[in-house]
């Protein structure tokens, strides 16, 4: 049908196909009909999310709509309206193609003359809100399919490949794909991860992020007998579970702008990370020097991981040469990872093997010196969470996120980076408490800020994961020109209840009030002029906040420092100047008030 459109001589050509429809055996022959007739295909998702995260699929797909301009799309049936974008509002309306299963027609060629190069389009970042449409080769796909048996040659066509990710992730879904592809294996497609799931298709191959693992019990699901992850850092205790089970477990570094290049079978250094090895075809150097680029491909030698080869992506959609270093040698240019690793060794057969030390954006320029944030966020929380426990507490996370404007070194006066500590407290006592904190700001990297939460973590409604750009927000806000509320309510979600509490109690007017509560005023007159004063009283707290926030942090802490209840505490007393001619008289009438 897709070859009929294009041959008919009366529609627009079409260079792109999006595939809107459910996940399910045609679905995936649709995938695979764009391919026979030559072009690249783009997945939106149909309404697989939860009800409460189907807002992030409509916006992705909304996006794909606004960026990519495909010319045709196939519907498929029972999609969710809510994640429908409106065709009407393209610069250039797609034409619409029912998805539904018949004979092709006869007289047209299936397999198209000259391909495109690119096999689709991937937007990276899932939730992330900083999405780039990378631009996937047919290379990187054979590659993978091709590479696969060598990695693992246990599995073969007996083998069931589960593929339950979403579009919305969707190079772990075509992932899942290729895995299967890969062995000859069946590919059972779900909905979701879960012990009935794989018993159900009796799944033997698992391709998923490592945190999908942590509610699974390994020796639940006996038919599996070899797991990937991707996506994340595997911890050592998950591990060490899943490979107890004897189940053969690789934790593979890519992405979706690299495909399957550096694997890892559970070795790891001296310190405890992962030690990863090369593929065939997978040409690897690092980045020792930011300032004058050089790249280093011999044992020894560490830095920002580059990599080359036909695993990887030809660049982004609308960015030429973005993250491509050019190659000494004068041969294609290496691709940056913003990946930080060691050359440890080679392999018998020649492979390099390298050490994962964390992201490159993890590290921050202090006084000359970097420092690396994973690392010190991995210290602290082995460090404070047996701290915790001995105070009767409990250490939920610990994340070390860098400055948000901060670029290269710290300028000494803005912290280069933020420490966030969920605790709950118990029944914690201000001894303990003080203990706690004082071995937590001793643990804290050079030129960062400790933020201590005594609730949980701000995590992010589809992934479950900490929601780092909430943990910011509420540091740096949002824009001024919008009201108060928005850019107070992210501030106050970091401090205690009882803190608020007493702060807000604080700005009102509490001699008057003491005055009717002891009868000063007159009881038959509660008094509108004083109800109405508290009113404006207590409704201008959040502009007084928000004025606060734009005063020089270090001339404004030469104040707070010495003021109960800090920033709120100086918000009250100036209250108080404000309405009794000073905080002294303040307190007078106060103390006047209570003694009768």
């Amino acid at each position: 049908a897709l070859a009929a459109v294009r041959s008919d001589g009366k529609s627009p050509p079409v260079e792109l196909v999006t595939i809107l429809a459910l996940r399910s055996p045609l679905w995936l022959a649709a995938t695979v009909g764009v391919l026979r007739c030559g072009l690249p295909f783009v997945w939106m998702g149909a309404g697989e999310l939860p009800q409460k995260s189907r807002h992030v699929e409509a916006a992705r797909n909304s996006e794909i709509l606004r960026s990519l301009k495909p010319g045709l799309v196939l519907l498929g049936g029972q999609v969710d309206p809510e994640v429908v974008p409106k065709w009407e509002e393209a610069e250039v309306s797609p034409r619409l193609l029912a998805l539904a299963l018949g004979a092709a027609p006869p007289g047209h060629r299936v397999f198209a003359e000259e391909p495109s190069p690119t096999l689709c389009y991937m937007l990276t970042g899932g939730t992330t809100g900083s999405s780039k449409c990378v631009e996937v080769r047919h290379e990187m796909a054979l590659h993978e399919v091709a590479s696969y048996p060598q990695v693992t040659p246990s599995l073969g066509p007996e083998d069931r490949v589960l593929q339950h990710t979403a579009v919305l992730w969707a190079a772990s879904a075509l992932g899942q794909v290729d895995i299967a592809l890969a062995f000859g294996a069946t590919l059972c497609i779900c909905d979701s991860l879960d012990q009935e799931t794989i018993t159900e298709h009796r799944a033997t191959v698992l391709g998923t992020v490592p945190s999908a693992l942590e509610s699974l019990e390994p020796k639940a699901v006996p038919s599996v007998r070899a797991v990937f992850t991707w996506g994340e850092a595997m911890s050592k205790v998950l591990a060490k579970r899943w490979r107890s089970a004897e189940l053969q477990v690789l934790e593979l570094l890519i992405s979706t702008e690299y495909w399957l290049c550096l694997f890892c079978e559970g070795e790891a250094s001296i310190q405890g990370r992962s030690i990863y090895r090369a593929v065939a075809g997978a040409d690897v150097a690092v980045l020792t020097s930011w300032e004058v680029p050089q790249l280093k491909s011999d044992p020894g030698f560490s830095g920002e991981l580059c990599l080359r080869g036909p695993m990887v992506t030809a660049g982004y959609r609308g960015h030429v040469g973005s993250n491509l270093l050019p190659a000494p040698d004068g041969g294609p240019p290496f691709f940056r990872t913003n990946d930080l690793v060691s050359l440890v060794g080679r392999c018998p057969w020649g492979q390099l093997r390298l050490e994962f030390r964390g992201r490159s954006d993890q590290l921050v320029k202090v006084a000359g010196q970097f420092v690396d944030l994973s690392e010190a966020e991995a210290r602290m929380a082995a460090a404070l969470r047996p701290a915790a426990a001995a105070s009767n507490g409990e250490l939920s996370e610990v994340v070390i996120l860098p400055a948000p404007a901060s670029v290269g070194p710290s300028s000494g006066v803005a912290p280069a980076a933020h420490a966030f500590v969920s605790a709950s407290s118990g029944e914690l006592r201000s001894s303990e408490a003080s203990r706690f904190l004082s071995l937590a700001r001793s643990l804290l990297p050079r030129g960062a800020a400790l933020h201590l939460l005594t609730g949980q973590m701000p995590k992010d409604p589809v992934t479950g994961k900490v929601d780092r750009r909430a943990l910011l927000g509420g540091l740096v806000g949002t824009s001024p020109t919008l009201p108060a509320a928005p850019a107070l309510l992210p501030r106050m979600r970091l401090y205690p209840r009882w803190l608020l509490f007493a702060a807000l109690v604080g700005t009102l007017d509490v001699p008057a009030m003491l005055d009717v509560l002891l009868l000063r005023a007159s009881p038959t007159r509660p008094g509108l002029a004083l109800l109405l004063r508290l009113f404006v009283h207590f409704a201008s707290v959040p502009y007084l906040w928000l004025l606060s926030i734009y005063c020089p942090r270090e001339k404004l802490r030469l104040v707070t420092n010495y003021v109960p209840f800090a920033r709120l505490g100086l918000i009250s007393v100036l209250h108080h100047f404000a309405r009794r001619k000073g905080p002294l008289f303040g307190l007078a009438s106060a103390a006047r008030a209570a003694l009768g």
